[in-house]
């Protein structure tokens, strides 16, 4: 794992404006609906070179500009057979006109053969404390998914080299949880005639 770097106060944060507060997103409310919500601080970096610190607001930082990609991962530990129907990205931006370089993806590669996909893709740019939506189960466009049995879930985030103008702070997931059968396995005793 790569080293935090010691005095974050030297490296760009994630401040906000006096006035401003973190935008609240309406959450949708379900009977039976969950949340999973984490910061980008908790993603691991891809590479032992890649060096990150707390931008503040669970926002994830990094500077390094050496010649390894600039990825964090995490994965996603949700049970196969839950429905994932929204994902919410917050991030910082620190210019109002973003270079468009900071992607966060959702991807699973399947257990027996390897092969990987991206579920989804998005590119971050909006200025200052921002979100958007991966996914969006009430956006007209049915995009949300099931998790499955045979597949590993994991979330990335890739960062141009150098000095970034985004970081992402959180990921918060809207989900329905794999619901019990209707009808049980059923156990009935075994009467044994000793005739």
């Amino acid at each position: 794992m790569a080293a935090k770097a010691e005095t974050p106060d030297e490296y760009p944060m994630a401040i906000l404006k006096p006035g401003k507060t973190i935008p609240q997103i309406d959450r949708p409310q379900y009977e039976g609906l969950r949340y999973w919500q984490f910061p980008a601080l908790t993603f691991t970096p891809h590479h032992s070179n890649v060096t990150y610190y707390n931008g503040n607001l669970g926002c994830l930082g990094s500077i390094y500009d050496g010649s390894t990609n600039k990825t964090f991962v995490s994965r996603l530990p949700l049970e196969a057979g839950t429905n994932v129907f929204h994902v919410y990205v917050a991030y910082f931006q620190f210019d109002d006109f973003p270079d468009l370089n900071t992607r966060i993806m959702l991807f699973r590669t399947h257990a027996w053969s390897g092969q990987t996909e991206v579920l989804f893709s998005k590119q971050l740019g909006e200025p200052g404390y921002a979100g958007e939506w991966m996914v969006d189960y009430l956006d007209g466009v049915n995009n949300s998914f099931t998790m499955e049995n045979e597949y590993s879930y994991w979330f990335q985030i890739d960062y141009p080299k150098g000095n970034p103008s985004v970081m992402v702070c959180s990921i918060m997931m809207a989900y329905w949880p794999v619901k019990d059968s209707l009808f049980p396995p059923l156990a009935f005793p075994t009467v044994v005639n000793g005739n």
